[in-house]
């Protein structure tokens, strides 16, 4: 699935476009985020999430944050999270970035490097394993 996709941009930010759908991505806050352009419906995303047996969590603190992984966490660190942008009337999905890029710019000491998360192969892969689910769960337009 992952040649469904293309990849307009540079390695902090663009733009993911298939033959239907295109979505804005953005490395930030040491997060790959995408921005979703619905709504995600999170008692439908929770209902999917657990009939695929993983752990879902929400944000006690934060109102429609919704977190996800392989098992429970009693300190509540998931790897995949959805909140809504209202202002947007969008759904942010990030999760921790798989592809580095080392730098040695401005760090001193024998072998100083700094690895700088980016947007490569391996955050596509991580998009399109979930994008099928956050799309099924996208909340439907209400009807008059």
């Amino acid at each position: 699935m992952g040649g469904d996709w293309r990849v307009l941009g540079d390695d902090k930010e663009g733009v993911l476009v298939s033959e239907s759908h295109t979505y804005r991505y953005r490395v930030e806050d040491g997060d790959v985020r995408i921005y979703l352009p619905f709504v995600v419906d999170q008692e439908r995303l929770q209902e999917l999430l657990t009939e695929d047996g993983w752990a879902v969590d929400t944000d006690d603190a934060a109102p429609g944050v919704q977190g996800w992984g392989p098992e429970h966490d009693e300190e509540g660190y998931y790897p995949c999270w959805v909140w809504p942008d209202k202002e947007r009337n969008e759904t942010v999905f990030a999760f921790p970035p798989r592809d580095y890029k080392a730098s040695v710019e401005g760090h001193t000491g024998d072998g100083a490097m700094e690895l700088d998360p980016v947007f490569g192969p391996k955050a596509l892969e991580e998009f399109t394993r979930w994008i099928p689910t956050l799309q099924e769960a996208a909340a439907k337009p209400a009807t008059r």
